[in-house]
């Protein structure tokens, strides 16, 4: 199913924002202990309008997204109308993070660079008072793209092995010798997307 718009481009000022902080991504098994809160939000819909307000964060299925604004006016929106969520805790405003709607289906964006973006999918997705976004189930996804991508590439799912992991890893960014020789050496862990997203620099003409 191909991505409602380019998600590099329509990720780029978020991406430019979560660069201001450090927006730890982390994942988890163990059931999330938290009230259901609302968040400040902006949503970027398809149409090339946005919302702003506070909504509760989509789970994996969530199917409509109900933003609340400054007046209390509710609005609930389609999730296939939406290209791109942008969220933070209150406490934490500088700690943002973005989440996609594909295949009909939500993710995270786990990391994020000029040229290539991780996106995590699990059950629940939540934000605390510290910035960080945990990303909860018992199964995860993470997929990767790069501009001009029209849908995200699958990198793996379950638990693999860390080799099977470098491996996903340098066939995917073959483009850029520099950084396979980094993974495959262990000098840049296999999950660590912060550092992948910031060092990967694709090859001209490749």
């Amino acid at each position: 199913m191909p991505m409602k718009t380019n998600i590099i481009k329509q990720a780029a000022a978020c991406a430019a924002a979560m660069a201001m902080a450090s927006c730890q991504v982390v994942t988890t098994s163990i059931e999330l202990s938290r009230e259901v809160k609302r968040f400040p939000v902006v949503a970027s819909l398809t149409d090339g309008t946005t919302v702003r307000g506070e909504a509760k964060l989509p789970n994996v299925g969530t199917k409509d997204v109900t933003i609340r604004d400054s007046l209390g006016q509710k609005r609930e929106i389609d999730s296939e109308d939406i290209a791109s969520l942008m969220a933070w805790n209150e406490k934490a405003p500088d700690a943002k993070h973005l989440f996609v709607y594909y295949d009909k289906l939500w993710m995270a964006v786990a990391g994020a660079g000029d040229h290539l973006m991780v996106f995590a999918r699990s059950t629940d997705y939540y934000i605390d008072k510290g910035g960080t976004l945990t990303v909860k189930g018992a199964h995860f996804t993470y997929y990767a793209a790069k501009p001009g991508d029209t849908e995200p590439t699958l990198l793996f799912k379950g638990a693999p092995t860390k080799k099977k992991r470098r491996d996903f890893w340098i066939e995917y960014l073959a483009d850029d010798p520099a950084l396979c020789d980094k993974i495959a050496a262990e000098e840049i862990d296999p999950f660590d997307f912060d550092a992948i997203c910031a060092e990967y620099k694709p090859t001209e003409g490749r």
